[in-house]
């Protein structure tokens, strides 16, 4: 069983030049409604996905299924999406029925939501951990400009029982809806904030940042000319290494390999098919070439995901071993 430990300095590694990851962490989004078709609704993601559009425009179609997935960024930068649900939220958005766990819970309803709540959280988390394994090079919080609320001082406080104080190190505070500044600077804005939320950019180093939702094109190439100035600053004075996410790779690649073998045999008979039908001049050169490497694609995306999904509920367990020992702060 998974410690649910994370590593911090000790076991970091260089980075792979030209490749930077971010984990994006916001603060939760509405839960659907019953009748909406699940990973269909892209308006229903509110506020969240919208800010994300302005850095990230691959989100602006981002359906809810698609949650934790990877999305390639400008710049080269790969965006790891997730999201941390609210405490009012009285089951599992995501499936509307309470699993048979929870039902054999006693049936005192603070109790249920509260176990609800966190196996949403652990498998949210979890999902991001195998997309970004092994770590990513910077978190970013999505924050509303004048929305620091109590739960998303939770959400903070969440991120650091969850990946440990190190992870203070990689994160970047990301304001959006600049333009509801006005006149009035970031700077000005915070110095008048509220104290936690001073405290929570003091602790990342005053990484932060503000977009414009609606800005043009043009500024929008800014924007992310700033975001990128600013997470390779983070790069750079974390050594240029990772935040790595302790044991989850070591494992994710032992179920990589073991898979590899098992599917070696499957994969070279699909490609010695196509290349009898190369050598029977059904195929031209590039068209063999072609399918060859589509098969090694299909082979490699089958394999990771099914290495994902194999140790997903190890991650899970060790995340909600570190969540049960805080937990008591998010209960109402």
């Amino acid at each position: 069983m998974w410690d649910g430990d994370w590593c911090t300095n000790d076991c970091q590694r260089d980075i792979k030049v030209g490749k930077i990851e971010i984990l994006l962490l916001t603060p939760h989004l509405d839960p659907p409604c019953a009748s909406q078709e699940r990973g269909h609704d892209p308006e229903s993601m509110g506020a969240a996905v919208e800010d994300l559009s302005a850095i990230a425009p691959e989100y602006e179609n981002l359906g809810r299924g698609e949650r934790s997935k990877g999305r390639k960024g400008q710049s080269g930068f790969q965006f790891i999406y997730t999201t941390f649900f609210p405490l009012t939220c009285a089951q599992d958005p995501w499936n509307p029925e309470p699993s048979e766990k929870i039902m054999a819970e006693p049936r005192d309803s603070s109790l249920r939501i509260v176990l609800v709540k966190l196996e949403t959280t652990c498998i949210e988390i979890s999902k991001c951990v195998l997309q970004s394994c092994p770590g990513p090079h910077a978190i970013i919080l999505v924050l509303q400009l004048g929305h620091y609320t109590e739960e998303k001082q939770e959400t903070a406080i969440r991120i650091k029982a969850t990946f440990g104080e190190a992870a203070m190190k990689y994160m970047v505070i990301l304001f959006t809806r600049k333009d509801e500044l006005e006149d009035l600077s970031l700077k000005d804005f915070l110095e008048s904030s509220d104290t936690n939320l001073k405290s929570i950019i003091k602790e990342c180093g005053d990484r932060c940042l503000a977009i414009n939702n609606r800005a043009g094109k043009a500024e929008q190439e800014t924007q992310v000319q700033e975001l990128v100035e600013l997470v390779e600053a983070t790069v750079q004075s974390n050594g240029g290494v990772y935040f790595i996410y302790k044991d989850a790779e070591q494992r994710l690649e032992s179920q990589v390999e073991l898979l590899r073998r098992l599917y070696t045999e499957q994969e070279r008979t699909e490609v010695r098919i196509v290349e009898e039908d190369y050598a029977l001049e059904k195929l031209s050169a590039q068209e063999k070439e072609e399918m060859v490497q589509a098969i090694r694609e299909k082979y490699d995306q089958k394999i990771r995901q099914e290495a994902e999904n194999s140790i997903l509920s190890q991650t899970v367990e060790g995340i909600k071993k570190i969540l049960l020992k805080v937990w008591h702060i998010f209960r109402k």
